[in-house]
């Protein structure tokens, strides 16, 4: 029975890791600042890269940001990711996901209510 369970474990691993994609850090960060133009309080940003990974989020930023207000979100470059998915998550417990951010070659990104979002300061 150990054995039998020992075969599967190693054939769930390698099926896994085929499926999963790896992503390389590069020692790159990217950074900008956010405009919470949403009517809420955010309490974070987490940022993931946007070709279809799911799985970990760099924390880009936990500081509490007030309507009106703005922070700066910093991350880990993903060597080959071109955009990335931010997923906002407010003080009441809702969250929005902004998608296909090009947080690279952007200082500023304005957040608004229903994952709409600009690359200009909005005020």
């Amino acid at each position: 029975m150990a054995k039998y369970l020992s075969v599967l474990f190693v054939t769930a691993a390698l099926l896994v890791s085929s499926i999963v994609p790896a992503y390389a850090m590069s020692s790159q960060r990217y950074s900008f600042a956010v405009l919470n133009k949403t009517g809420k309080t955010i309490r974070g940003i987490f940022v993931s890269p946007s070709m279809g990974f799911d799985g970990d989020e760099s924390v880009g930023s936990t500081d509490t940001v007030k309507s009106g207000e703005s922070t700066y979100v910093s991350f880990d470059v993903i060597e080959g990711a071109k955009k990335y998915n931010l997923r906002v998550v407010f003080t009441d417990g809702d969250a929005t996901y902004y998608n296909n951010v090009n947080a690279a070659n952007t200082d500023w990104i304005t957040l608004k209510s229903g994952g709409r979002f600009s690359y200009d300061f909005e005020m």
